[in-house]
C-alpha cells in the first residue's frame, strides 16, 4: 500500500499508525525493517496514544 501511495502522491511526511507491530516492536520498542525503511525514506511515525486516535487511524484507514 506504502509504495502505491508513494508512486501515486510522493513520499509522505509522516505516517500516523495505531502502534501496529508492522513498524514498531512491542518487545522492545525498535523499529522493525518497514519502520526502518520508513526512517530511510524521511517518513516521521507518529503513533496513536489514545483509544480516540486510534479510532481517527481506523476510520481513516476505512476510506482507503
Amino acid at each position: 500500500m506504502l509504495e502505491i501511495l508513494v508512486t501515486k502522491f510522493g513520499i509522505p511526511e509522516n505516517i500516523y499508525c495505531d502502534r501496529h507491530t508492522i513498524l514498531i516492536n512491542p518487545k522492545d520498542g525498535k523499529l522493525t525493517n518497514f519502520g526502518h525503511m520508513c526512517k530511510d525514506l524521511g517518513i516521521n511515525i507518529i503513533t496513536a496514544n489514545t483509544p480516540q486516535a486510534k479510532g481517527k487511524v481506523e476510520k481513516w484507514n476505512n476510506t482507503i
